[in-house]
């Protein structure tokens, strides 16, 4: 005959193994049972609770679904169910708990007990939760760097549109309403401007068609090279980017609709041929994008103006040689001419003309 004893020796050896416990509650007289195992894994002394009593050590969070699951369960809608909740230990030690429970019926199918097993799940749930922690760690660094590589790619086609309209342009002015033409285009709603040095003042020499008149004048009239932000930006000879701008302090007068400023100077052998100026009527500061597209265009101008220079430096040069070489000719001319000819004023005539040839037109005197 089966051994009761031998069985329940057996069961709850299985359970030990398994670590888990069994508890059940019966319905009709409101209290519940706990293994000896479940009363160890959970760390709770009662092992004979109601259901307040067992609900009172859930987690407040927890206990909306524990609620629900027990009110399906008692009215038969559903015949188990699988929670995983917190639960507060006597030590006040806060574990998570996997809880199968299982309905069980009478003859005329009502629902009069309920029983299941339960286990310490912590670790388990802990390593679950880091590696969503961690993939969200993941998410947050690949959309950063999926934004990077978007500023990156934009500030490619930035340099690449200022490469394609600037051409072989080399009037640095013209170059510069490119550049303004290409923020404008890549960012939108921004104003750009271009200065050159004059003297003690940086006057703009490229405004954009956003820009109302009153500013325009300012801007043109010149702004002091001691202005904080312009000075920063060709002292460090770096971007300078300028949130929440001030245009009292910054000492520029009109500009007080602007959210933010943004400078790059623009140096050529080492000596700054012009400044690249941006402003936003947006509040705050500059984004990653934006920030990023203005450093590309600042550096395709800056480029821009040193092919430019070395441009113009070439072209001199070469009407230099060419002037010397039209004066060797005229020297060779001439002293041909000295050994054909032997009539003095003939002689002067000659050396007028060969001289005449090499300047302007003007007159010669003898």
């Amino acid at each position: 005959m089966p051994d009761p004893l031998a069985d329940e020796l057996r069961l709850r050896l299985a359970l030990k193994a398994a670590q888990q416990g069994a508890w059940e509650f019966d319905l009709g007289s409101g209290r519940g049972y706990r293994s000896p195992e479940l009363v160890r894994l959970l760390g709770v002394g009662n092992a004979s609770p109601t259901f307040e009593e067992y609900l009172s050590n859930v987690h407040q969070d927890d206990r909306p679904a524990i609620l629900s699951a027990f009110a399906e369960l008692r009215t038969g809608r559903i015949d188990e169910s699988t929670l995983q909740y917190r639960l507060l230990r006597d030590d006040a030690q806060l574990i998570w708990v996997e809880q199968h429970t299982y309905a069980e019926r009478g003859e005329r199918g009502e629902v009069f007990r309920l029983y299941g097993l339960s286990k310490d799940v912590t670790s388990a749930r802990q390593t679950e939760l880091a590696l969503q922690e961690l993939n969200a760690i993941l998410e947050v660094r690949v959309a950063e760097r999926t934004r990077e590589l978007e500023s990156e790619r934009t500030a490619l086609d930035a340099f690449a549109a200022f490469t394609e309209t600037a051409g072989s342009q080399i009037d640095a002015v013209a170059l510069a309403q490119h550049a303004a033409d290409v923020l404008r285009q890549t960012l939108g709603e921004v104003s750009v401007s271009y200065y050159e040095l004059e003297g003690a003042l940086w006057r703009a020499r490229v405004c954009s068609d956003d820009m109302a008149p009153e500013i325009v004048q300012v801007l043109v009239a010149g702004i002091p090279v001691g202005a904080p932000s312009y000075r920063e930006a060709v002292e460090s000879k770096t971007t300078v980017f300028v949130p929440g701008w001030n245009a009292a302090s910054e000492g520029v007068a009109q500009t007080e609709t602007y959210g933010a400023g943004a400078f790059y100077p623009c140096f050529v052998d080492d000596q700054p041929q012009g400044l690249l100026a941006m402003g936003t009527r947006r509040a705050g500061d500059w984004t990653l994008r934006e920030q990023t597209v203005f450093r590309s265009v600042g550096r395709s101008l800056t480029l821009a103006l040193e092919r430019a220079d070395a441009a113009l430096k070439l072209r001199e040069q070469n009407l230099e040689l060419a002037a010397r070489t039209r004066a060797l000719e005229g020297f060779a001319d001439l002293t041909r001419d000295l050994s054909l000819r032997g009539e003095p004023y003939g002689l002067v005539r000659r050396a007028q003309e060969v001289m005449m040839s090499l300047l302007p037109a003007g007159v010669a005197f003898y």
